[in-house]
């Protein structure tokens, strides 16, 4: 008898992959939900990454009032190795128009059917002001699962123009899954592909803009530097999934790095790679936090108009670091590790010609910290946002929640991010910073800043 239901089984199960050729298949109405982001972008064109199955066969389209518009060009398909399940379909897409909405759709070309159907906008680049979330600290752990929803959601409720996402957009070296004394390249594919498929970001419905770079935990390894021997494979999955190609004007990527310039909105966005050229702390190196290449394309860039220009890295700038009663460090700073760097970093700012204000992440809390004018000669500010869904360390009663710091003028520490509306007016950059969390539907903090040149 048993025997009997194995093999009327198996004959069912054949049956039902011999359906006639003239019948067609009756696909769910609501069309699944791909990993897709949208990364470098103008007025004209985007670029759109997708993470598929290897043997899926799509087809991709713009789509207005259901016409097809534009001009999509696949310019590379790339894989982690054979033993993975999993490709990056890299696609350009050109001839749009801004203030308009389309449909990005996925079609299976072998079956006929509708995938996957998203919205998406190019950048209104002459826009006066510009609204960004800065996300960082994003860890696709099961325990983060209710805030991940719940958090996204109020990212996609702002609708803002612009991503940041400054670091630890994934953890790679999570303990439940990675070794952190054998970092693979298949372990650093396979922890960006989780992320991926697990953080609701890259299945919402509408498609926002993401300028990007890392810290320690995307680049492969707590607190590493330019020793990480994974680095090279490192920098070809973070490309692989975050960037798209230069656009001339507007969005230039570095070669050799992860550090990138966006010009739009009448400002500029300097992402920094603070780990591939990083030294050991305390390095007596003139370069030892940035490498001299990218300090150099730095000021390059400072000096090159007056634009007020966000400098942005993964960790912070201007914090001291906080040691335990034990001596051990717990927190990273630019200013407190790098010291001789940081000496010609700063003097360089100072005689550069564009206003500057900091963004950064890391610390598992957000804060402002207010630059006194002898650093750089007028009144600046650092933003740092973190964790949008990441551990949250909790002091005792007694203790300060927060690493003790002098500059600071506002902070929470919760599940987090900064929504920035910026905009200049009368020679006065404005900058309306907004702490949000799912905890409270108003801000955990609002504070309006200004910067005078």
């Amino acid at each position: 008898m048993q025997n009997f239901v194995l093999i009327l089984i198996l004959l069912l199960s054949i049956r039902c992959t011999q359906v006639p050729k003239e019948w067609s298949l009756d696909a769910n109405p609501q069309s699944g939900q791909l990993s897709i982001i949208q990364t470098t972008t103008s007025e004209n064109e985007t670029f759109i990454n997708i993470l598929r199955g290897k043997n899926a066969s799509y087809t991709y389209t713009v789509e207005l009032a259901g016409n097809k518009v534009g001009a999509i060009r696949k310019y590379k398909t790339v894989s982690g190795g054979p033993l993975h399940h999993w490709r990056i379909d890299k696609l350009h897409i050109s001839r749009l128009q801004p203030n308009v909405t389309y449909d990005f759709v996925v079609y299976n070309s072998k079956l006929n059917y509708e995938v996957d159907r998203r919205r998406f906008s190019t950048l209104t680049l002459d826009k006066k002001n510009v609204q960004f979330v800065i996300a960082s600290c994003m860890s696709d752990h099961h325990r983060f699962g209710h805030i991940r929803e719940q958090i996204w959601q109020q990212v996609s409720n702002l609708n803002p123009d612009l991503i940041l996402m400054i670091g630890d957009n994934v953890y790679v070296d999570d303990f439940d899954f990675v070794d952190r004394k054998s970092v693979s390249k298949f372990d650093i594919w396979q922890r960006y592909i989780d992320t991926l498929r697990i953080i609701p970001f890259y299945r919402q419905k509408k498609l926002i803009p993401v300028l990007a770079t890392w810290d320690d935990h995307d680049y492969g390894l707590n607190n590493s530097g330019k020793g990480f021997t994974q680095k090279w494979n490192s920098l070809d999955v973070f490309k692989t999934i975050y960037m798209g190609l230069d656009i001339p004007g507007v969005a230039e990527l570095s070669k050799s790095s992860v550090y990138n310039e966006f010009i739009g909105f009448g400002q500029k966005f300097l992402l920094l790679d603070n780990r591939f050229f990083r030294d050991k702390s305390n390095s007596k190196s003139k370069y030892a936090y940035l490498g001299k290449r990218q300090q150099k394309w730095l000021i390059s860039k400072l000096n090159k108009d007056t634009k007020p220009t966000w400098v942005i890295a993964g960790g912070q700038f201007f914090s001291p670091t906080y040691k335990l009663k034990n001596g051990k460090q717990v927190n990273e700073s630019f200013m407190a590790d790098y010291p001789i760097n940081y000496r010609g970093f700063v003097s360089d700012l100072k005689s550069s010609s564009s206003p500057i204000a900091f963004l950064s992440g890391d610390v598992h809390y957000s804060e402002i910290m207010e630059i006194e004018s002898d650093i750089l000669g007028y009144t600046s500010y650092e933003i740092t946002s973190s964790p949008l869904h990441s551990y949250l360390f909790r002091a005792n009663k007694e203790q300060d929640e927060f690493f003790k710091n002098t500059r600071r003028i506002a902070a929470v520490k919760d599940y987090n991010f900064i929504y920035i509306d910026s905009f200049i007016e009368n020679n006065l950059w404005h900058i309306n910073v907004k702490s949000y969390g799912p905890k409270q539907e108003d801000p955990f903090f609002t504070k309006n800043l200004i910067i005078k040149r």
